[in-house]
């Protein structure tokens, strides 16, 4: 149904061309992965709530 193209560089797999089509639909998948997964994390309760001055020092510490 799909072809796609790989792009070598230095001898090796580097990049690869295909249908828009075949790209949003594997975006798409990824999203709902990534969207299971989040709703995983909140049905066991593996998350916290933090206000947004709590997030921005989190993140200032983690980029660190």
């Amino acid at each position: 149904k799909y072809r796609s193209i790989c792009i070598s560089l230095r001898g090796k797999k580097k990049y690869v061309v295909m249908n828009m089509d075949r790209y949003k639909e594997l975006r798409a998948k990824e999203l709902d992965m990534a969207y299971l997964g989040a709703m995983e994390d909140i049905k066991n309760g593996d998350y916290e709530v933090l206000d947004a001055q709590e997030h921005l020092d989190r993140l200032d510490v983690d980029l660190k």
